[in-house]
């Protein structure tokens, strides 16, 4: 979102376990200018996207939608039907890409939903139509 930025990190802890965590920096003036998130050990980050009030990222090998205020709050957790392809925010709106569950890794095949995080509701959902070439 304006006046955010967001950075995700799997860093591994002294003992080896994995300790992901979500930092994010506002731009305009709070009371705290910057927070840090922590996700369960034993997660990996693998996409990360924001909105104007929001972070999401999806998680292996769980495969979690995890939605965040920007001050760390959980909005909610999803389980994805398959591993993701990528994360995008913008406003109150996340979009969300992921491989549909069972396709073959020779003919890819993805499946998107759209979610209004305020609303806390999957607008759209759906198969991408991929181009013999991709």
């Amino acid at each position: 979102g304006p006046g955010l930025f967001a950075l995700a990190s799997n860093a591994t802890s002294k003992n080896g376990n994995l300790k992901p965590r979500i930092n994010v920096y506002l731009a305009s003036p709070w009371v705290k200018p910057s927070f840090e998130h922590a996700l369960p050990t034993g997660e990996r980050i693998e996409a990360l996207a924001a909105g104007r009030a929001f972070v999401a990222v999806c998680t292996s090998p769980s495969r979690l939608l995890r939605i965040h205020t920007l001050a760390g709050l959980p909005l909610g957790t999803l389980a994805m039907s398959g591993p993701v392809v990528c994360l995008a925010g913008y406003e109150d709106l996340l979009l969300c890409i992921s491989q549909e569950p069972g396709a073959s890794n020779a003919e890819p095949a993805l499946e998107f939903a759209l979610y209004g995080v305020a609303a806390k509701e999957r607008l759209a959902q759906g198969s991408l139509p991929l181009s013999p070439s991709s």
